[in-house]
């Protein structure tokens, strides 16, 4: 069995982070209870789930405290960005996920004894469906639903604020040389083996993405769709998930070029080539949202270690986001959330051996697992040289299953 430890998910609400030091959940059955005169036991009619409630106590500490005591205070009193019609906000809960709920109330406390801290006491209640609700999908289709509604916000903070409009030509290629660099990039990465037609439409894609990037970085919404359509090829153009997501993580460190100037058409250009970079970001990571709620992980650390690098790069873009595609981009965060691993999935964890004597790989994996067919793992994931010969005295890493 997993460590508990490795299974918590970093708290926040609404993407405003926080520690926890405990929590409670609460429910049960609504009842009706019926008793009847000289008659010694009673009737009880079930009427449904009670509502679940959740009470959290958590903090904010570090020197910069304030800046984040405020953005969690924003959240938890303030309107759900989708109410009446959908209330609620993303509550990704420590042991529980991913969960909608609305913050019923809260208080915090904060004492000169703990500089730098503020305690937070945080009572939430499930925030419920619509009476006629959409038939639910599977995990991998509310990653996909959330990634296409990213999609949409951040093209819409594109088109608003890309600078196009009666600025010189080295403001509009500041945005194309970023379209260039994120080609460039795809055209070297040797892992597209999916169906021949799907790779030749990525391929199309990439080149009219170098022959168009000029034209490109003067329309604003052909540029969103020419980005968003060819990084969305990349999962039909692999040949499994695993190989989507290694190609979506290798974009990661596309970043904005910027001049550094205090001109006016210098501060344009440097914000072109922001919005562009945070287009190809949001893009990339959503993309890898997909992929990684399509793989198949062999170890609990390697889905734990996934997640983490998904959510510390959406973490890195949020601060230049608008409202809408932050909160479209928490959305898809507490779907991945919940989808990597999938619920009740008990995935192996790794351990480290040491032999105390060489040994050949077959007897190894019969020492470990009780089974002689698992000799090419061992020998896979250690790299040995050679199977009938395994040293002594190295570290070894095995499956705990």
């Amino acid at each position: 069995m997993a460590d508990w430890k490795d299974q918590l998910r970093e708290a926040n609400y609404g993407g405003a982070a926080f520690g926890v030091r405990s929590h409670d959940r609460s429910g049960g059955r609504r009842i009706g209870v019926h008793t009847f005169v000289l008659r010694d036991t009673p009737f009880v009619e079930e009427l449904g789930r009670q509502v679940r409630r959740f009470a959290i106590e958590g903090y904010i500490v570090g020197d910069d405290y304030t800046r984040n005591r405020d953005r969690l205070l924003g959240r938890l009193e303030g309107q759900s960005p989708n109410a009446p019609f959908s209330p609620g906000r993303l509550l990704i809960h420590p042991t529980y996920g991913a969960l909608r709920v609305v913050c019923e109330s809260f208080s915090v406390r904060e004492t000169t004894a703990e500089g730098r801290m503020a305690r937070f006491t945080m009572n939430f209640v499930e925030a419920g469906v619509a009476a006629n609700p959409s038939a639910r999908g599977t995990l991998v289709g509310t990653i996909d639903r959330n990634a296409t509604a990213q999609n949409v916000a951040a093209g819409d903070q594109v088109v608003d604020d890309m600078n196009t409009v009666g600025v010189p030509e080295a403001v509009r290629e500041s945005a194309a040389n970023k379209l260039r660099e994120l080609a460039n990039r795809l055209n070297s990465l040797d892992i597209f083996t999916g169906p021949a037609a799907e790779v030749a439409a990525l391929q199309d894609d990439i080149t009219q993405l170098l022959a168009t990037a000029s034209t490109l970085a003067t329309a604003p919404a052909s540029l969103v769709a020419s980005v968003q359509t060819t990084l969305g090829r990349i999962i039909a153009a692999t040949s499994n998930a695993a190989g989507a997501l290694f190609a979506y993580e290798s974009l990661f460190d596309i970043a904005p070029t910027l001049t550094g100037g205090t001109g006016a058409n210098d501060i344009a250009a440097d914000e072109n080539s922001t919005l562009v970079s945070n287009l190809i970001g949001q893009a990339s990571v959503v993309g890898a949202g997909r992929a990684a709620g399509r793989s198949s992980f062999t170890t609990q650390e390697e889905a734990s270690a996934t997640r983490t690098r998904l959510s510390e790069r959406m973490d890195a873009l949020a601060g230049d986001l608008s409202d809408d595609a932050f909160q479209a981009l928490e959305e898809v965060r507490g779907a991945v959330t919940n989808a990597v691993p999938p619920p009740g999935v008990d995935l192996p964890r790794l351990k480290t051996i040491r032999l105390q004597t060489e040994l050949p790989a077959l007897v190894l994996g019969f020492d470990i697992y009780g089974v002689n067919t698992r000799d090419a793992e061992i020998v896979s994931r250690n790299r040995i040289r050679h199977p009938l010969r395994i040293p002594g005295h190295n570290a070894l890493e095995v499956l705990s299953s």
